[in-house]
């Protein structure tokens, strides 16, 4: 007997506890087997001619399609036999990660769009393609996002272990979703190669990494000043700090910049008063002042070189101590007041005079006239949260430093020793994460000495600009057979040079907590501890013992046999997310950091190519290019593609402030103007109510400056709904994705920036109607004929088919072998914008307005061995450009292709243009211009008769009704009378009459008196009998000869 509880169904030896789970069993147990995977598999999409043109119905469907069929794994093409025989070199590609829970942005796009279309030409070439897609960790940007949601104050509140936490549910709710978003786009990367930079397998190496170099001497600690990210809670690398100049007296968070205060330090002792003033912009660090510097040479300090001045707001005594170095006598009063705790000069400064500076090589500059050395301390008056320490003053301890920038100006007034001040311009150091100002701070970091590095790059060589090169051309990467590295464009070759050449040591600590915890350890002797030692203000200043291991275990085997009582504690920051990123082409390779595996990693090492943006060919190219071939000995990639910055249509660049960043998945799917406004007032409303549970607090220190805040969110808000609706009055009609890659491929021909314009987007739209419409054409045609609807598609077509071909049958094969050629180099030299160029040309000029409208009468005159013949070369010429056009329009190509053989194509499981080959000029009958001289007249009449009808529009009106008579002399003629039908229909006349030849001109003189012409009516001609004749309504003349 059955159970009578549980499931009490078939299948209840499965042991379900109800219904649902059993299902949920059969369901999993179904999933493993191939006949139920066949069963449950996309159904192949199919485009429905007759229906109205929508991108979401042509577009929907084929991504989940290729998928199901396994046609983005990395592979032999199916159905290329010859290609199993004389296998391809792999060709392998790495997605630049974008941010785990970051969302598609324009920049996103476009990279996705050079990258897929370089991906699908060389998998329809044959080779297998190898192209990984993944996400970074993004330590910076994740923690804040996550952070902000919270609305913590201070993540020290919450703790590390429980921010981790979630932190990682955020990533589980949100990881991946850009990836999804650019399947939408067509991406075809392999998803069975996923990465990301935080998974057990990548941190093994990115940590093993770490512990080589410091082994061999490249990482090391040392106290340095950063600079410091308030908002953010860490340091910076140089090139994560953005400087800005502005203007005076400019406004930025809360506190005036572009300001020169002037104080004044009264010298000790002096009868007289005497005074040194000093110029500031940033009055709130003087309580951290400790010396005052002067120019040696300065007649006006002479007489003061080491003798005294009193703080202005403290008890404390500075020296006046002359350095050439920092000093500039000719700018502000001629003296720099010292703040070495805040200060990347004044630091120095310190470590030039003080006596207080460690005795050390790397701290001093020694030298026959070493600098006479006094007691200068180093005191911070502000923490790395931006708060004022008890260091500065009672009433300002913490208030936030910049907030509390006026009221030191008022308190120095109020001590009598403020002298004025003066505006200036000047440059403002942000981060470029936060956008919140940058201050340098002194602090522990862990370096990396980075020339060793640089100088192993330099010396594997970089192909040079060759001087035969025109402007704007590039090297074709088929017949490049060299290992030194290409960079394109050109001009970034010498920027390369440069910056690896003056590369300077690399900051990798970061002071948060989501990422690769660095695996260093402190040591601690637990007696000492106990002692209860006061902390140092300036953390590190004094020597500390770190031990480096992946594990606890490593760590410990480095310390001695007496040693093991001592305590080992992990330090808390984390490694730059850039070495992590720096390392994917090692580690998703297989690359552990060890000996182990070699030769598995080294068959997936080293990338083929790696394109990109330009703007972080220092944040993350070179500095891929130092990591791995430091650890490998080879350069993780040949070639090096960068794409410019998209701006917005008038060069500047995107921000939501502004309200002109453009939502890709907006043009591809289509927004209303109201649905554009309520998005940015979702999202700035959003951010508003978090901002104002942050700013609880801030209400009762500082409540005029927290309402400032918010008045400052309404009003970016405003503005970026007013500047959308200006940028966008009729909000974004649906596009596709087909016509956005394409647009955005076409963009570049830029070099620095892209100034994007969604009216571009619109031109491509039309294109890939017009395409629509030529195969729609065709089938109609194809309908209507006697010839079967299967016909065979030419692979290519051999010169024997020579003298069954039509003149404009050449005409179209010329210009589609010449359409072949461009788009072939166009991919080997990177300048896909070519293709896209010759691609349209071709669509619009030759297969829809010439080679398609010659093909109607040919149908219609009822000759079946040339209405075969008609067929079969147009089924070639858009079969050729679906496959030409696949890499920059999949969905649209997939669609069309599939439509020109159904029982070979739709109707065959499996079977794609992704796996089909792409063309080469070789497959097309090659055509001479001299051939093609009979077409250029009849084009040439053509075009002349549209020009006259756009000459005189108004005389020309009633152009359909009239007879056209035109002569011309010469073998011209014959040609231009075997096409006079479709000349008319081209011109949009009724009819066009050739005559030719001097002794047709009594036949034009008997025309010219008959009924057939319209009244009003004359003829043009010369007594001669040359050139063309014209017949218009009197007063029209046109003439060519």
């Amino acid at each position: 007997m059955r159970p009578t509880t549980g499931c009490q169904c078939l299948y209840a030896p499965l042991k379900a506890r109800n219904a649902s789970e059993c299902k949920l069993i059969v369901f999993a147990r179904l999933l493993s087997t191939s006949n139920f995977k066949a069963a449950v598999s996309v159904p192949k999409p199919r485009i429905d001619f007759n229906a109205a043109y929508s991108p979401s119905a042509i577009e929907g469907g084929w991504y989940e399609y290729w998928k199901s069929r396994g046609l983005l794994k990395t592979g032999v093409a199916k159905g290329r036999p010859e290609l199993a025989e004389e296998p391809k070199d792999p060709i392998r590609m790495l997605l630049p990660p974008p941010n785990v829970t970051g969302e598609l942005h324009i920049g996103h796009a476009l990279m996705l769009s050079i990258q897929d279309a370089l991906a699908r030409y060389y998998r329809m070439h044959g080779h297998p393609v190898v192209w990984r897609p993944g996400t970074d960790h993004a330590g910076i940007a994740t923690q804040t996002v996550v952070e902000r949601h919270l609305n913590l104050k201070s993540r020290f509140f919450l703790g590390r272990d429980r921010l981790l936490v979630e932190i990682e549910r955020w990533r589980e709710m949100y990881g991946g979703r850009i990836l999804r978003q650019m399947e939408r786009m067509g991406s075809s990367a392999d998803p069975t190669k996923e990465y990301y930079t935080l998974s057990n397998e990548l941190s093994e190496g990115v940590g093993r990494a770490f512990v080589k170099l410091h082994q061999e001497g490249l990482i090391y600690r040392d106290t340095r000043m950063v600079n410091w990210s308030v908002k953010a809670g860490t340091a910076l690398s140089g090139i994560e700090v953005v400087t800005n100049e502005i203007g005076p007296e400019s406004q930025l968070e809360g506190a005036t910049f572009g300001v020169l205060h002037r104080v004044a330090y009264r010298v000790v002792g002096d009868k007289n008063k005497r005074e040194v003033v000093v110029s500031t912009t940033r009055p709130e660090t003087v309580f951290g002042d400790r010396a005052i510097g002067v120019h040696p040479s300065d007649p006006r300090f002479a007489d003061l070189h080491y003798k005294y001045v009193l703080h202005p707001l403290m008890d404390v005594k500075l020296p006046i101590v002359p350095d050439a170095e920092l000093v500039d006598p000719e700018f502000g009063t001629g003296a720099v007041k010292i703040t070495p705790a805040h200060d990347a000069n004044d630091f120095k400064f310190w470590k030039r005079h003080s006596s207080l500076a460690p005795k050390d090589e790397k701290w001093t500059f020694l030298g026959p006239d070493s600098p006479k050395k006094v007691p200068i301390p180093i005191v911070r008056v502000f923490g790395p949260d931006g708060k004022m320490l008890p260091s500065s003053h009672p009433d300002l301890v913490g208030m936030d430093r910049l907030h509390a920038r006026q009221r030191v100006v008022d308190m120095i007034q109020e001590a009598g020793r403020y002298r004025g001040s003066d505006t200036h311009l000047m440059r403002v150091a942000q981060c470029s994460r936060t956008g919140c100002i940058i201050e340098p701070m002194l602090c522990p970091q862990w370096f990396l000495r980075m020339k060793p590095l640089a100088d192993n790059v330099l010396s594997k060589g970089m192909v040079t600009a060759r001087e035969d090169f025109a402007e704007g051309t590039e090297e074709d990467i088929s017949e490049m057979h060299g290992n030194e590295l290409l960079i394109r464009p050109r001009p970034y070759r010498i920027e390369w040079k440069r910056w690896l050449e003056g590369i300077q040591d690399w900051c990798l600590s970061r002071q948060i907590w989501w990422g690769h915890r660095i695996p260093a350890w402190r040591v601690i002797d637990p007696a000492i501890q106990s002692m209860g030692q006061d902390v140092p203000e300036i953390p590190s200043l004094q020597a500390e013992r770190w031990v480096v291991g992946l594990t606890e275990e490593e760590a410990r085997a480095q310390l001695g046999p007496g040693e093991q009582h001592m305590q080992l504690v992990q330090d808390d920051d984390v490694l730059d997310t850039w070495f992590s990123s720096g390392l994917l082409p090692l580690t998703t390779a297989g690359w552990r950091g060890t000996d182990e595996g070699i030769e598995a990693w080294r068959k997936n090492y080293p990338l083929t190519f790696i394109e990109s943006g330009n703007d972080i060919l220092f944040f993350w190219l070179a500095r891929m290019a130092m990591l791995c071939t430091w650890f490998s000995g080879q350069l993780p990639f040949r070639e090096i593609f960068l794409h410019p910055l998209v701006c917005d249509s008038m060069g500047r660049k995107m921000s939501k402030s502004v309200g002109n960043v453009l939502d890709p998945l907006a043009i591809v799917e289509g927004r209303t103007v109201q649905q554009i406004k309520n998005a940015i007032e979702v999202e700035g409303f959003a951010l508003l109510e978090k901002l104002t549970a942050l700013h609880g607090q801030l209400h009762l220190e500082d409540p005029k400056t927290a309402r400032r805040e918010i008045d400052k969110i309404k009003d970016v808000v405003t503005k970026a709904v007013k500047a959308k609706a200006k940028l966008l009055p009729k909000g974004v009609v649906e596009s596709g994705a087909d016509p956005l890659r394409m647009s955005l491929v076409d963009y570049m021909r830029q070099t620095k920036q892209i100034p994007f314009d969604v009216s571009r987007v619109d031109d491509f739209r039309k294109l890939t109607i017009k395409l629509l419409n030529i195969f729609k054409l065709f089938h109609s045609l194809r309908q209507s004929s006697t010839q079967p609807l299967n016909i065979e598609i030419p692979q290519s077509i051999p010169a024997d088919l020579r003298g069954k071909l039509q003149l404009h049958d050449l005409y179209m094969l010329f210009h589609l072998r010449r359409t072949t050629k461009i788009c072939n180099s166009a991919f080997e030299t990177r300048t896909l914008h070519l293709a896209t160029s010759a691609l349209r040309t071709f669509v619009y000029d030759i297969l829809g307005n010439i080679y398609v409208m010659y093909l109607k009468p040919e149908l219609e005159a009822g000759d079946r061995a040339r209405e075969e013949m008609a067929l079969r070369l147009t089924a070639f010429a858009l079969d050729t450009v679906a496959r030409l056009a696949h890499p920059l329009i999949p969905f649209l190509t997939e669609g069309l292709w599939q439509t020109l053989d159904p029982a070979a194509r739709q109707d065959v499981d499996g079977a794609s243009i992704m796996t089909q080959k792409y063309p080469v000029e070789q497959d097309i009958l090659e055509i001479s211009t001299e051939e093609l001289a009979g077409m250029d007249a009849v084009l040439e009449l053509t075009e002349l008769l549209r020009s006259a009808k756009k000459l005189e529009p108004k005389k020309l009106e009633n152009a359909g009704e009239w007879v056209k008579v035109m002569v011309k002399k010469g073998e011209d003629a014959r040609v231009i009378k075997h096409y006079e039908a479709q000349i008319a229909k081209l011109a949009k006349m009724s009819r066009v009459l050739t005559v030719v030849g001097v002794a047709d001109v009594e036949g034009l003189k008997r025309l010219e008196a008959s009924k057939e012409l319209p009244e009003g009516s004359n003829l043009i001609r010369d007594e001669e009998g040359h050139g063309w004749w014209l017949l218009f309504e009197s007063g029209v003349k046109v003439e060519v000869v």
